[in-house]
């Protein structure tokens, strides 16, 4: 009895420990690497019961339950069509999605949440996602990455450009490299 609910513990201190937000650093699916893109990272985000992230080019989310070591997704995930190029980014992001959709088993090893699962043949292994620097909105050199115009997004290839204020005249820009 005692056994039992120290593992009862030991999973819910383990589903507490995991959320989060995560950044792949490697992964493999059928044994076989998941190349990884530093222009286009593999994103994981884990919360009550949530999880989302960014798969190098789309969005996606869904729910999770982890009991003990199991990890399970519910029904699932929700993943957003956009297409990125280059070819690289499309084929990263669906083995990185085939993969977690194979994950069963979650463990927590200095730090590196590792996701594995179907044998040995699934393992993603996350570092902690440092959040964003904040900056100013103004006098900020800002990357533009997509542009939306209705329901279409389009890639800009990083435009480079600077917001700043003129007092009363509200906010301006300057675009270039």
């Amino acid at each position: 009895m005692v056994m039992l609910l120290l593992a009862a513990c030991l999973g819910s201190d383990l589903a507490d420990s995991v959320e989060g937000s995560w950044v792949l650093e490697s992964g493999t699916l059928h044994g076989e690497p998941i190349e990884l893109l530093a222009s286009h990272p593999v994103t994981l985000d884990l919360g009550e019961g949530s999880i989302g992230g960014t798969a190098a080019c789309n969005g996606y989310q869904g729910e999770y339950r982890v009991s003990g070591p199991e990890f399970e997704l519910v029904e699932g995930l929700a993943v957003t069509e956009m297409a990125c190029g280059p070819e690289e980014v499309m084929t990263t992001e669906r083995r990185y999605l085939d993969a977690l959709l194979a994950v069963d088993t979650v463990s927590l090893d200095n730090g590196e949440l590792i996701l594995s699962g179907a044998g040995s043949d699934v393992e993603l292994i996350f570092t902690t996602l440092e959040p964003a620097p904040v900056a100013d909105l103004v006098r900020t050199v800002w990357v533009l990455q997509s542009l939306i115009e209705g329901e279409a997004v389009t890639s800009v290839g990083g435009a480079m450009f600077i917001l700043w204020s003129r007092d009363d005249q509200g906010l301006v820009y300057r675009a270039g490299p």
